[in-house]
């Protein structure tokens, strides 16, 4: 469960947070991200979008550099592929993101290339706080899925 504050802020709709990103979620691709599965129950777009709250949350709270963490956040995923960040650095160059937002999106899939700053450290954070919200969701859902086929498969009525 996330601490009192956390869960407050990504209830909230900072002005801050949203003037921070505003531009980048009127962006088509950001859009198309609205059509894409992500985790099941969550579109691309809605995992960015939670990312980017946490590491809005988490910069204010480290010292990094808010406005690199939460853009490079809110378009880590876009065009990605698997495990592959690379075509959303393409796409942060491409709309003239800096090169310290296309160094933390590179950088948030700790395995493949481990961050080198405090930002890339956030965003990667987020990222991963985000992926486990997500999939405690995935869990809560999927399991009240299973219960409820095991129910109507069953020959007793469990209601």
């Amino acid at each position: 469960m996330l601490a009192r504050p956390a869960k407050q802020f990504l209830d909230s709709k900072t002005s801050d947070y949203t003037g921070l990103v505003a531009d980048l979620l009127r962006h088509p691709d950001v859009q198309y991200t609205r059509n894409i599965d992500q985790h099941k129950y969550h579109t691309r777009f809605e995992h960015m979008m939670l990312a980017s709250k946490f590491a809005y949350y988490f910069a204010t709270k480290t010292g990094a550099d808010v406005k690199t963490c939460v853009r490079a956040a809110a378009i880590h995923d876009v065009w990605t592929k698997g495990m592959y960040s690379q075509p959303a650095v393409e796409f942060a160059k491409k709309i003239g993101e800096p090169p310290a937002v296309q160094q933390a999106i590179a950088t948030h899939m700790v395995f493949n290339n481990p961050p080198k700053d405090k930002n890339g450290w956030v965003v990667a954070f987020a990222d991963e706080c985000a992926w486990g919200v997500e999939t405690l969701e995935l869990l809560r859902l999927s399991l009240k899925d299973i219960l409820g086929f095991l129910a109507a498969l069953s020959p007793v009525n469990l209601k």
